[in-house]
């Protein structure tokens, strides 16, 4: 993958002043980690909504900050309510030589059998799996293929899948990602013969009659 890198620089507006940097076609922005001091930043929205369009909490980006450049993570995308412009990111600092924790999107590919030739219903299970590794062998996504579900109930979970050296996944093997299952059964509604033959056919009905009703009936 091509190295993703931002340009970014200090800011000293913060809190309700940041609306201002917005104005201007700014994203006020911070980065925290184990071993540096929050940072406030500020980027250019197009750029930035641009390049994070395209990534995941697993991508590795390079944010250039005056000059320096940081190895961050996203964490958070914050977006307006009516224009969905991007409005504010966080990122994590990462240290390249440092095992880190991320999730991995679970892309599903291929064609079932089951699917094909027996209608089943192909379910999606967890859109995403837990993994621990270095920085450099992070990955976007985990490609799951479901072209060897030949049967009603038939899965593919974290256990069946192949991870890259150096990279753990931390879900239970358990997780499940794919599974076929037998498609629904609709029941039939009755035509309107069926419906006047249960009428015809029906238990009568029992109409109770009080003491006054029956000594009138008597007499």
């Amino acid at each position: 993958m091509d190295k993703i890198v931002l340009n970014a620089n200090k800011r000293d507006v913060l809190g309700k002043k940041v609306k201002h940097l917005r104005v201007e076609g700014k994203v006020p922005a911070v980065v925290y980690g184990r071993e540096i001091e929050p940072l406030a930043i500020v980027l250019d929205q197009k750029a930035t909504t641009k390049t994070l369009a395209s990534t995941s909490g697993s991508t590795l980006v390079n944010l250039i900050v005056d000059g320096d450049e940081i190895a961050v993570l996203v964490r958070e995308k914050q977006f307006g309510i009516i224009d969905r412009k991007l409005m504010h990111v966080d990122f994590q600092a990462v240290v390249l030589g440092e095992m880190i924790k991320a999730r991995a999107r679970v892309v599903l590919t291929g064609e079932a059998p089951a699917v094909s030739e027996l209608m089943a219903m192909l379910i999606s299970g967890a859109e995403t799996v837990e993994i621990e590794c270095l920085p450099k062998d992070l990955l976007d996504e985990v490609v799951v293929d479901v072209s060897g579900l030949d049967r009603f109930g038939a899965g593919v979970y974290v256990r069946d899948l192949e991870f890259p050296e150096g990279v753990t996944p931390l879900d239970s093997p358990d997780t499940m990602l794919a599974l076929t299952a037998a498609p629904a059964v609709e029941e039939e509604e009755p035509d309107e013969e069926d419906e006047l033959l249960l009428d015809i056919t029906g238990e009568p009905e029992v109409i109770e009659k009080g003491k006054d009703e029956e000594d009138s009936e008597e007499n």
